[in-house]
Order: structure tokens, then C-alpha cells, then sequence
């Protein structure tokens, strides 16, 4: 694999790819951040920050007929193509369709519903500056989830990967206050999350530790 590095971290990486999908689905099957393609099955996709195009492989490999990116650096998808020998032409399929927009921006005035909206390891501004390394993202804030609630399908989900457990209680608590706001009964909220971490001896293979789901409905067993 090849790794794309924004602003000197945050690595995406582009993954080879020879055309073959039921090698993807194969290849990620117990990948933490295939989970909401590989139970969901979504047919319409919105990727927030697809990076290298690992995104779009999982949309494509679980047979998404709709897919749409929102990617906030505009050197991303010319060097997915400049590497298109390894990567293949993940962003070229007539049904994916990413563009650089930010995120949040790109939700609020889409007007489509989807059935899965997925963002991994994704900041709205990327720093190497450690001092920066608290600064708000607008794509996690509270009305960020409202957004992203109000563009699902009847049993949609939106789906958030980060890599430290404080931020996924963040998240959490975040998506409870959201789904609360949109109307949910406040002790019914809880019943629209699930969350799952990798084993912390795995936490060396990569930073996709801790998925974080929010369906627009209760999410079954």
C-alpha cells in the first residue's frame, strides 16, 4: 500500500486493487471499519473524507448503486489517478462520485437520503501542529449529527471510526444529544447507538480502533 500524508500526518492509504471486489470484501471482512458496509449493506453512500479511496472500495464491495465523497483535500483524487496502475480506477466507476467539498457543508445541502454516511479518522482542518491538536471539527459538533440524522433513509446510519476511547465517548455522548434534539426520547437514545473497539493488543495493526454507530432507527441486536 501507499500512504498520502496531508499537512505531514493523517496518513490515507491507497490500496491495490486489480478490479477483483470479492477480494476486497474478502480481504476486510474482519476489518473494524467494513462492519456498517458488511451488516448494513447500503445501497446509497455518502463517504466524508474518503482519502486514498479504501472508502469507495468497501462501498463498491458490498454492492453500493449510489456514491457520493465529500474529500477536503484537492491534491487527493489527481494522485489516487496518477497511481491508478496500483489503486485501479476507484475513482472513476459511473455510480462514485466524490468531489472536493468539506463535509458538513457538502451534507447540509445535499438532497439525497443515504443508507449509510461514513467518516473515518476525518477532521475538518488537518494540523501537524500539536497545539492545534484540540480544535473543533465541525463534522462532529452537535448540530454536525443533526445534519447527518435528517439525510438518512427510514433505517440509515451514520458510522464514525476514530482511533482514542475518550473521543468515542465523545462521539456518544455527542449523537445522544443530536438524536435527543431531533426527538427522540431522551430514554430511548441510547437505543439508536452501538459502539465497538478492537482488542488494545491490536491497537499497534493501525487506527482504526473504535466505531462508533447512530441509526435514524433503534438499531436491532
Amino acid at each position: 500500500e501507499l500512504y498520502v500524508y496531508t499537512d505531514g500526518e493523517v496518513p490515507t492509504n491507497i490500496i491495490p486493487f486489480d478490479g477483483n471486489l470479492q477480494s476486497v470484501a474478502d480481504r476486510y471482512h474482519d476489518f473494524l471499519g467494513f462492519f456498517p458496509f458488511r451488516t448494513g449493506r447500503p445501497r446509497q453512500v455518502l463517504l466524508i473524507g474518503p482519502g486514498g479511496g479504501l472508502d469507495v472500495l468497501m462501498s463498491l464491495a458490498v454492492g453500493a448503486t449510489v456514491i457520493e465523497g465529500a474529500e477536503l483535500n484537492p491534491s487527493m483524487l489527481p494522485i489516487v489517478r496518477r497511481y491508478r496502475h496500483l489503486a485501479g480506477p476507484v475513482y472513476d466507476y459511473a455510480n462514485v462520485d466524490v468531489r472536493v467539498e468539506e463535509g458538513r457543508s457538502y451534507v447540509r445541502r445535499s438532497q439525497r437520503r443515504y443508507d449509510l454516511i461514513y467518516m473515518a479518522l476525518t477532521k475538518t482542518a488537518t494540523t501537524a501542529s500539536s497545539s492545534l491538536a484540540l480544535v473543533e471539527s465541525y463534522v462532529h459538533t452537535v448540530e454536525g449529527f443533526q445534519d447527518y440524522l435528517r439525510h438518512l433513509t427510514e433505517n440509515g446510519q451514520v458510522a464514525v471510526v476514530c482511533q482514542h476511547p475518550l473521543v468515542l465517548v465523545r462521539l456518544m455522548l455527542t449523537a445522544y444529544e443530536a438524536l435527543v434534539r431531533e426527538g427522540v426520547p431522551p430514554h430511548q437514545a441510547m437505543r439508536h447507538l452501538a459502539a465497538a473497539s478492537v482488542p488494545r493488543e491490536h491497537y499497534v495493526l493501525g487506527p482504526y480502533r473504535h466505531l462508533l454507530l447512530v441509526g435514524r432507527a433503534p438499531l436491532t441486536a
